[in-house]
């Protein structure tokens, strides 16, 4: 499934399909799948502490935001990571005014082709190396820096007074002087910091002039003199007159990291495997056309051959009965009686094709056979899923057996290793008229 990438940043929809970037109206109604990657109308972004129990971050970080003043009224925590810290919890997390979710939410519901919605904040850390790292997300006048260290997540944001280079050099200053002194150690070298340019490089601002295209480079220097660490530009890929670091940000994108509801979620997740689900069933159901060609084939054979044996057997059978006597019998007389005994007692025996074809239609799906032994003593060996004490697919299994003319002995395989599995079962089978005839 070919998704179109939808870019809501800084109150901006901008919709990369086909190799093109175009700028569309708000809430657009869309005619592809697509997955829209927003900061919901500059949602507050953070790391806060969460205490020892991670499982009121949600909550714990709401009212704190309200306490402090930095949000007004409700508001839905996003958790995008949550990691241990000092034997106490923190949360990476993004806080949407309640209207701006509902609304979103809303809009993506009454889209016709799937539709998902990725945090801004979801993508950044999916992006972020394990161990000591950092990416940088730069779109408009808004940087952002998310960086891991030993001692847990460190993000940072600022947003400068104008468009202008000077502006945002100023502010790149600004983000490289609140990081510590203690976070890093310039002489290791073992930081990795990556930026990303989102909706920048070349892209048209709202004077319509185009941007500085080494305008991010000249943002990644000041920021490297002034922190003394290096920073990586990741690549970035031509839209029209949009460069954005598209490569990068489609690699993380998925239904994992989605805020949609868990059934829209799954309904994108089936759709774009619908075509290798496709293709795995038409290869299993070729496999068993094949296998069953060959097991008729077999069985086929099988027949032949004992049809050639019996006229050998009636031959022989009348030359015994003609009056010619043989003096001394050879070994070869001897080896073909036994012959003949063997192909007798098979023909008067259990068909194996018939035997193994009913026994797999009484199983069903739920009764799994495991081994089938047709020596001097049938034995099947199987295992159902019993969980929540169900024994209605055994006792069906059973019955349909009973019916086929055997009767059943449970007997212990000691040597099975799935003797200690929950479920398994093993039976020695004897059709009911030779067990007469015994007696």
């Amino acid at each position: 499934m070919n998704e179109a990438i939808l870019f809501h940043l800084d109150n901006r929809w901008l919709l990369f399909a086909d190799g093109t970037a175009r700028v569309v109206e708000e809430y657009p109604r869309l005619d592809t799948p697509t997955i829209v990657v927003t900061d919901f109308g500059g949602a507050l972004c953070g790391v806060a502490p969460v205490g020892a129990r991670s499982g009121y971050a949600e909550a714990l970080i709401s009212r704190r935001l309200r306490d402090e003043g930095m949000i007004d009224g409700e508001a839905k925590v996003v958790i995008h990571h949550s990691v241990k810290s000092s034997g106490d919890f923190q949360a990476f997390y993004t806080a949407v005014p309640i209207d701006a979710w509902q609304r979103m939410q809303a809009w993506a519901r009454i889209q016709e082709e799937a539709c998902l919605l990725v945090p801004l904040a979801a993508v950044m850390y999916r992006l972020l190396p394990r161990g000591e790292a950092g990416v940088f997300f730069r779109h408009g006048r808004s940087i952002a820096l998310l960086f891991s260290r030993k001692s847990g997540l460190i993000y940072s944001f600022v947003l400068s007074l104008g468009d202008d280079t000077e502006d945002l050099l100023a502010a790149v200053k600004t983000l490289a002087g609140r990081i510590p002194d203690h976070s890093f150690d310039p002489a290791r070298l073992t930081m990795s910091l990556t930026w990303y340019s989102l909706l920048e490089s070349g892209a048209p601002n709202e004077s319509n002039e185009s941007n500085d295209p080494d305008e991010d480079e000249k943002l990644c220097a000041a920021f490297s003199e002034a922190s003394g660490l290096r920073v990586t530009r990741a690549p970035v890929e031509a839209f029209g007159g949009t460069r954005v670091a598209m490569s990068a940000i489609r690699s993380v994108l998925s239904e994992r990291i989605a805020v949609n509801p868990a059934a829209a979620r799954f309904d994108y997740f089936a759709e774009k495997h619908l075509r290798h689900a496709a293709l795995c069933a038409g290869v299993a159901a070729l496999a068993f056309l094949i296998g069953g060609a060959a097991s008729l084939w077999q069985a086929g054979s099988i027949d032949t051959r004992s049809e050639q044996n019996r006229k050998e057997a009636r031959a022989i059978e009348q030359r015994l009965q003609g009056g010619k006597k043989l003096a001394s019998p050879g070994r070869a007389f001897y080896a073909t009686r036994e012959l003949v005994d063997l192909v007798a007692n098979a023909q008067a025996g259990l068909d194996p094709y018939v035997f193994l074809r009913n026994l797999r239609a009484a199983s069903g799906d739920k009764v799994k056979l495991l081994r089938v032994s047709m020596g001097k003593e049938i034995v099947v060996e199987g295992w159902v899923d019993q969980t929540g004490g169900d024994d209605t697919p055994l006792a069906g299994f059973v019955t349909q057996l009973r019916q086929m003319g055997f009767s059943l002995a449970a007997i212990d395989v000691p040597s099975a290793e799935n003797t200690h599995r929950s479920g398994f079962f093993a039976y020695r089978l004897t059709e009911v008229s030779k067990r007469g005839e015994s007696q």
